[in-house]
């Protein structure tokens, strides 16, 4: 079950043409994405994991109590 997600970033900032602005801006928007990479992939791994497949089947076995529950009560 694939799911698309909105991906927005807004960054604000002021800008002033000149090299040094030039150079830190691009080390700025590096490490912010190479950040965001960092994450995505750390997600996919655990998604991808024994550890949330276990985390889902107690999640599912909770959710399936609570309803029990809920229509009892």
């Amino acid at each position: 079950m694939a799911k698309k997600y909105k991906k927005d970033i807004t960054v604000t900032y002021r800008y002033a043409k000149t090299p040094e602005s030039e150079q830190v801006l691009e080390q700025v928007f590096d490490k912010i994405f190479s950040h965001i990479i960092q994450r995505q992939k750390q997600l996919k791994e655990y998604f991808n994991s024994n550890a949330f497949k276990e985390d889902y089947k107690r999640l599912q076995k909770r959710k399936s109590i609570l309803v029990d529950y809920l229509s009892v009560h």
